[in-house]
C-alpha cells in the first residue's frame, strides 16, 4: 500500500498585472525546456556524426546528462549569455522546465529500451507557446505568489480571484497539497 497524494486543479482569475507575471513565468518554464531539448538534440547528433565517422566510444563528445540535476548544472552555467532576464522569473521557474524534460527523456528512454509499461513514448518535442497554456509550478510560484490554504495570497494581501466554472483568462494552475490524503 502507498501513499495516495491528492491534487487540485484551479483555474485562476488573476489581475492584468498578475496576468503578465504568471505569462512571464510560463515562458520562462518553456524556454527553460526548449533550451534544455535543443543542447541534447544537437549532443545526440553530434555523438551520432562521429559515430559515423568511425570514432571509439571513448573518444566521443561526453554525453550531456539527462538528470534534473545534471541539466540545472547546465543551465546555471550559461544562463547569464542566453537568458539575461532571467532574475526577472524566480529561479524554480526554470528548475521546473527542465525537470519536465529530464522526467520526458527518462520517459522516452524506458519506453523505447522496454521497462516502461504502456504505449510507446516518442521523445520529447519543443514546448510551443500557443499549444498547451496550463503550466505547473511544484516547488515554487512566480515571485510575489504563495498558496494559503485553498486560494492564493499576494504579500499585500492582494488575493488573486479564481473560478470554478468559468475560465477567464485561460490560465490554470496546478497546486499539490503537501500532506498525502489517504493510503491506498
Amino acid at each position: 500500500m502507498g501513499t495516495v497524494f491528492q491534487a487540485y486543479r484551479f483555474v485562476l482569475d488573476p489581475t492584468p498585472e498578475q496576468e503578465v507575471v504568471l505569462r512571464s513565468n510560463c515562458g520562462a518554464q518553456r524556454f527553460a525546456f526548449n533550451w534544455g531539448l535543443g543542447l541534447v538534440k544537437a549532443n545526440l547528433a553530434q555523438r551520432e556524426a562521429e559515430r559515423s565517422y568511425g570514432i571509439a566510444e571513448e573518444l566521443l563528445t561526453p554525453a550531456v546528462s539527462w538528470s534534473a540535476y545534471g541539466l540545472r548544472k547546465l543551465w546555471n552555467q550559461v544562463k547569464d549569455a542566453i537568458a539575461p532576464w532571467w532574475t526577472e522569473n524566480s529561479k524554480e521557474t526554470y528548475s521546473s522546465g527542465l525537470a519536465d524534460l529530464a522526467q520526458g527523456l527518462k520517459n522516452w528512454a524506458d519506453s523505447r529500451n522496454g521497462t516502461r509499461k504502456g504505449a510507446k513514448v516518442r521523445f520529447p518535442r519543443g514546448k510551443s507557446k500557443h499549444r498547451a497554456r496550463a503550466r505547473r509550478f511544484p516547488r515554487a510560484l512566480p515571485q510575489g505568489f504563495r498558496w494559503w490554504r485553498s486560494w492564493s495570497r499576494l504579500p499585500p494581501g492582494r488575493g488573486i480571484q479564481s473560478s470554478v466554472g468559468a475560465v477567464t483568462s485561460g490560465i490554470s494552475a496546478y497546486i499539490a497539497t503537501e500532506s498525502p490524503s489517504r493510503s491506498a
